[in-house]
């Protein structure tokens, strides 16, 4: 279950950010108090560049892009998924998700961007 989706690429040069401002709204209707899962779509060619993620000024994961495809195939690009803890959640309308480059690395490029329905599976 979809409910915002960014289709453009984004990335950040070392010390840079770019930020999205993704509805939850409908989420919050569907699926109150619990989980959110907020799905990236990157490139392994941007393997080494590293970032963290904030949700609403709160650093929810820092990640690396690893040096081959997390799901053991070929394709050049891959999905990683993050939870969205309900906490964050809470009666809001949106959420300010900003992706950062950390450690002077540039931050890997975002091809797409969603927030869905927490479901288990996703994480795997």
């Amino acid at each position: 279950l979809e409910f915002r989706r960014v289709l453009f690429r984004s990335d950040a040069q070392p010390n840079e950010w770019f930020e999205y401002r993704m509805n939850v709204e409908k989420a919050q209707l569907e699926a109150p108090g619990q989980d959110l899962a907020l799905s990236l779509n990157l490139s392994i060619s941007d393997r080494g560049r590293s970032c963290s993620i904030w949700v609403d000024g709160k650093e929810l994961s820092t990640y690396l892009v690893p040096t081959s495809n997390p799901d053991g195939g070929k394709e050049k690009f891959f999905e990683k998924v993050f939870t969205i803890p309900a906490s964050l959640v809470a009666g809001k309308k949106a959420l300010n998700v900003r992706i950062s480059s950390v450690n002077g690395s540039y931050a890997p490029r975002v091809y797409q961007i969603r927030i869905m329905k927490y479901d288990e599976r996703l994480m795997q």
